[in-house]
């Protein structure tokens, strides 16, 4: 049971993927003050597929991911879908890797190569891959526990510095840009939660998987939420749009004395290691999806020439932070096969498949 982790840690780690970056990154728009639209829409937009994700995991419990295709589209289809998965989780890997060392580089550690940051960070991501999950887990508990307190303190104290007229007005944009920037929230977001699916073999017995992907939508929303108003309250949809990260910035210009300082660079520190779970999950997906395309027995033999490669990788990624940012506008083009087309397939293949062996088992009882 050490290398399994109960419902409070799976919805825990749940929560920083669907966090992770974006208290720092997002999809950012002229019109600041309607962000918070797009957020509230995106995530019943994604309610459906959150039941179409635990439906997967329910029908096939203790089974991982990987065997999960190979079940349900054969083995050589199965293994071209597994190293599609396996694409997906390093590339995800290496571009959140840039993206926090960017972060990094622009509002702390301005005269220091990225390389040495990205490799720093690889390192405490490595270490976390390698442990076993249940050591993953309790670190997402202290890292989700800290965050939130931290984060609604920081809202508390920022009040008397928001001005509600900053909100103003009200649905400034088209509904159907609302749409567009939901859609792209929402796989940004909630539709990240699919990486969930690399640990569900870890999942302890008769956890209620419906109630860990809930509990991590409502937490995880409700956190972005918070960091965004403060933002738009504090800053305002000018001030916000010239900014490449308005939701630190929203923090730096509090002014409540030196105490306030030292909670700023923990809220710094804390969005790091909201970063890191999320890589460290990414990484963990890819790692075993080539595993089992290569049948090695313990995917931690590669988990060091994996994180070469996903150092490699986002050494070459992206000039700029304008690339990234850039790439945000388009991320629901590259992200719905993974997150939409493929789990729908694997739901309607494995509903079928759930009901013809049942039926085939009345017949037999029969």
């Amino acid at each position: 049971m050490e290398n399994m982790i109960s419902s409070r840690y799976a919805a825990c780690i749940m929560t920083l993927i669907i966090t992770g970056s974006n208290l720092i990154f997002g999809i950012t728009s002229e019109k600041q003050n309607d962000q918070w639209i797009p957020i509230i829409l995106s995530m019943f937009m994604s309610i459906p597929f959150i039941f179409i994700y635990a439906r997967i995991i329910k029908l096939y419990e203790g089974k991982s991911i990987f065997e999960v295709m190979e079940i349900l589209f054969g083995k050589i289809f199965g293994k071209i879908l597994i190293g599609i998965v396996a694409f997906f989780g390093f590339h995800a890997a290496a571009r959140l890797l840039k993206e926090f060392s960017e972060f990094i580089s622009l509002t702390a550690l301005r005269e220091t190569p990225q390389i040495p940051i990205i490799i720093m960070i690889s390192l405490v991501c490595l270490y976390l891959a390698k442990s076993k999950i249940s050591v993953l887990g309790k670190f997402s508990l202290v890292v989700f526990l800290i965050g939130y307190a931290i984060n609604i303190f920081v809202f508390i104290i920022a009040i008397p510095f928001m001005k509600i007229q900053n909100i103003l007005p009200i649905i400034s944009q088209s509904w159907g840009e609302i749409f567009q920037s939901a859609l792209n929230f929402m796989c940004l977001t909630a539709l990240e939660i699919v990486f969930g699916f690399a640990i569900m073999d870890k999942f302890s017995k008769n956890n209620n998987v419906k109630k860990i992907y809930f509990s991590a939508l409502v937490f995880g929303y409700f956190l972005i939420f918070l960091v965004i108003i403060r933002t738009i309250l504090i800053l305002g949809s000018e001030s916000s749009a010239i900014y490449y990260f308005p939701r630190y910035v929203a923090i730096r210009v509090i002014n409540a004395g030196s105490f306030f300082e030292r909670i700023e660079k923990l809220t710094y520190y804390t969005y790091l290691l909201f970063g890191v779970v999320k890589i460290v999950i990414f990484l963990y997906t890819g790692c075993r999806a080539i595993s089992k395309i290569f049948e090695i027995e313990n995917y931690q033999e590669i988990m060091l020439p994996s994180c070469f490669l996903t150092i490699s990788t986002c050494a070459v990624l992206s000039d700029s932070i304008m690339q990234i940012f850039s790439f945000f506008s388009v991320y629901y083009f590259y992200s719905v096969p993974f997150q939409v087309i493929i789990p729908i397939f694997m739901w309607i293949i494995a509903e079928v498949k759930t009901r013809i062996q049942k039926k085939e088992q009345k017949e037999i009882a029969v």
